[in-house]
């Protein structure tokens, strides 16, 4: 009788460590998702604004004497105010980025400690048999 409740003890125990580790598998192809989205999320980003700022100097006035055009000073406003919704956007990704990866890596800790929990009791019956 013992050894049948071992056995059905040990099944659950695996069956329980196997859906541990496999949570744990996707919390991490999650973070990896997560990073890849940041980083394609940013290139975007940086290329846009690398080309607002190759507008932008077009539009500059060709020497600092010189006065502006009335029509390309409001072009280069609007080319401004884009180049900081930008940034702002960037920044926003980031932060949500940060927020996003660390609630990940706080999953991660408590499902690495539980499946811990789990080979430190399997161990610790596996001493008393």
């Amino acid at each position: 009788m013992t050894d049948d409740i071992d056995i059905v003890a040990a099944a659950l125990s695996g069956d329980r460590q196997a859906v541990l580790t496999d949570q744990l598998r996707r919390i991490e192809t999650e973070l990896i998702g997560r990073l890849a989205v940041n980083i394609t999320t940013r290139e975007n980003i940086h290329n846009l604004l690398a080309d607002l700022r190759a507008d932008l100097l077009k539009l500059e006035p060709p020497h600092d004497g010189l006065g502006d055009d009335p029509s390309t000073l409001t072009d280069r406003i609007a080319l401004k105010r884009e180049w900081r919704s930008l940034v702002r956007e960037l920044s926003e990704e980031q932060r949500s980025c940060w927020a996003d990866t660390q609630a990940l890596r706080t999953e991660a800790r408590q499902v690495e400690k539980e499946l811990l929990q789990v080979r430190q009791r399997d161990k610790r019956l596996g001493d008393f048999r």
